[in-house]
């Protein structure tokens, strides 16, 4: 008796990432109107929201030898972007604000009960990848306000991108004889907070 059960969630790819982005194109003209009393904002944040939790779960039951696979996994590739090109964002009175942040919480989960008279085989596999990019780029711009804040990888409030990968397997297996159980795990992050100038 043998059972396998794959799982697979892509939140955006390479070729094809979940995108958050701001165009500022040419001749455009942002600008915030205030007082010294009343200061005007002028504030531009783009965040990325992903959050993904799976469990793979596989029972079996065999007389003589029961095996069983669970994969659980579970990718991201985000970016969070804002791109100036020949504009003017303007502030007299009050700060300009251009901030990118990647929110994101993956929980892949591989569980396993196999259970049999004889001989039983278990692989529980939970994987997850967090590629998270942020970008700022201005090019031929003009950003003037009484301070001009640019953060790629956290918001005004100074509060970081949040990037949570967690993997868990779990596997039991029950026999006479001797049984397998095997777990494999895999997390991991990859950040590109970036504010270029072109």
């Amino acid at each position: 008796n043998v059972s396998v059960l794959l799982s697979d969630t892509d939140i955006g790819t390479a070729s094809n990432p979940l995108r958050s982005r701001v165009d500022i194109g040419t001749g455009a003209l942002l600008q915030a109107e205030g007082s010294l009393d009343q200061p005007g904002l002028l504030r531009i944040q783009v965040l990325n929201e992903a959050t993904a939790i799976d469990s793979a779960r596989v029972e079996t039951v065999g007389i003589a030898l029961s095996a069983a696979k669970a994969k659980s996994v579970i990718d991201a590739d985000t970016d969070a972007e804002i791109e100036i090109d020949g504009a003017t964002l303007l502030n007299q009175t009050g700060d300009v604000d251009l901030t990118v942040r990647t929110d994101t919480a993956l929980r892949p989960s591989a569980n396993l009960l196999v259970a049999s008279a004889f001989a039983g085989a278990a692989l529980a596999e939970a994987t997850t990848v967090n590629q998270a990019d942020n970008r700022i780029v201005v090019t031929d711009s003009d950003i003037r306000g009484v301070d001009v804040n640019i953060f790629a990888g956290r918001n005004i409030n100074r509060v970081s991108n949040l990037l949570d990968s967690f993997a868990n397997a779990e596997t039991t297996t029950v026999s006479l004889l001797p049984g397998f159980a095997i777990g494999e795990l895999k997390a991991s992050l990859d950040n590109m907070p970036v504010f270029g100038n072109g």
